[in-house]
C-alpha cells in the first residue's frame, strides 16, 4: 500500500460540516496483482476517514466482472460507497461516439467518478490506497483553506466549525 496522494481536491460551496468524498476510478484487470484483497483492505480504511466513497469501475472488459460485485459484502454494501458502473456502451457516451474498444481511459474515468461524487471536498485517489486518519485529512484541508472556509468544520471532529 502506498501513501495516500490526493490527485485533486476540489472545494465546493455548500457550508460546514464538511463532507469528504474520495472519488476513484478503477478496472478490474488485476493490476499488481492481489487486487481484490488490496481494495478490501483500502476501501475498509477509506469507508472509515470519508463520508462518501464513489467507486467508479471503468469499462471493464468481458469475461471480467466489475470490480465491485467481487469485493466483499461487508464492504460492497457499505452505506458510505456509490458504486458506478461505465460499460463500453456508456464509455462511446462519455466520448462522444467514439468506441473506447478494451482501453482504459483514466482522465475520463477520473472525472466521471468527481462527477458522481457529492461532498463539498473531493479527493481523487486509487483504489488500493490506505488514507491517513480523518484528523490528519482534516488539517491537510485546513492548511490549504483555513479553518474559517465554508469548507472547514468536520463531522468527525480535528476541523474548525464555520
Amino acid at each position: 500500500m502506498g501513501l495516500f496522494s490526493i490527485l485533486a481536491i476540489l472545494v465546493g460551496t455548500a457550508a460546514a460540516p464538511r463532507r469528504l468524498s474520495l472519488a476513484l476510478a478503477i478496472r478490474n484487470d488485476n493490476y499488481g496483482g492481489g487486487l481484490i484483497h488490496r481494495a478490501t483492505l483500502a476501501l475498509e480504511a477509506q469507508l472509515e476517514v470519508a463520508d462518501e466513497v464513489v467507486v467508479l469501475d471503468f469499462n471493464t472488459v468481458w469475461p471480467r466482472r466489475p470490480l465491485v460485485t467481487l469485493l466483499p459484502e461487508r464492504v460492497r454494501l457499505h452505506p458510505k460507497l456509490k458504486s458506478v458502473v461505465v460499460d463500453g456502451k456508456m464509455c462511446r457516451e462519455l466520448r462522444r461516439g467514439v468506441a473506447c474498444g478494451d482501453r482504459y481511459i483514466e482522465p475520463l474515468a477520473r472525472n466521471a467518478a468527481v462527477d458522481a461524487a457529492s461532498g463539498d471536498v473531493i479527493a481523487s485517489t486509487n483504489i488500493d490506497v490506505v488514507p491517513p486518519a480523518r484528523g490528519a485529512l482534516d488539517a491537510m484541508m485546513d492548511a490549504v483553506w483555513g479553518k474559517d472556509s465554508p469548507a472547514s468544520g468536520s463531522p468527525h471532529g480535528s476541523g474548525g466549525t464555520p
